[in-house]
């Protein structure tokens, strides 16, 4: 009898623990305890980078493979201007989102405040960048970078707009675009360490 008090005590106690460990991982960090199955996908090495550059990252540590659907897959990235770089062009964008549209960067935020600044498949940073034809930088006091992280949002609607344009693939796709033929190749992303195009 006091053998299975035992074991109900410690069950509590290891209840508790785990209830505890949920409550501070998700105060630290939200996207900890969000169980996604269907981005579930076997990770061939633990890779770890370093900030971001001029584009960000939804940590931009994924394994560095293309979409074969989607937004982000090689067919739908081969009809915008990547064509004969489309599948690097996937590749970069799940390292850097997974392939979702919709994620918010898990690291470019202002500080303080906490605000996300890079956003969508290719985590283009809107500090530092327009998108649909929406002068993103003017939502922000300074650009967000590598080195400096100190950024308030000082245009609230702009910000807003900008986000739901960056949300939109066709428009992420085409700043995507911008950036990487201004820079002349992957370097503005943080994901082209892990992919080395």
């Amino acid at each position: 009898q006091s053998e299975g008090k035992e074991w109900v005590r410690s069950a509590l106690w290891g209840l508790l623990l785990l209830v505890g460990a949920y409550v501070v991982l998700n105060t630290v960090n939200p996207g900890l305890v969000k169980l996604r199955l269907a981005g579930l996908a076997p990770i061939p090495e633990a890779v770890i980078t370093g900030g971001t550059g001029g584009v960000g990252g939804g940590y931009g540590t994924r394994p560095c493979f293309p979409a074969s659907t989607g937004p982000a897959s090689i067919d739908t990235l081969r009809n915008s201007c990547f064509r004969d770089r489309a599948e690097e062009a996937s590749a970069i964008a799940m390292a850097e989102s997974g392939g979702n549209p919709f994620i918010p960067s898990g690291v470019d935020k202002c500080q303080p405040g906490g605000e996300p600044v890079s956003w969508g498949l290719f985590q283009i940073n809107l500090s530092a960048n327009g998108v649909g034809g929406l002068h993103c930088q003017s939502a922000f006091d300074r650009t967000y970078t590598q080195n400096n992280h100190n950024c308030t949002i000082v245009n609230r609607p702009l910000y807003d707009q900008c986000v739901a344009a960056a949300k939109d693939p066709q428009k992420n796709i085409a700043a995507a675009c911008q950036i990487y033929n201004a820079a002349g190749g992957w370097r503005p992303w943080g994901a082209n360490r892990v992919c080395g195009f």
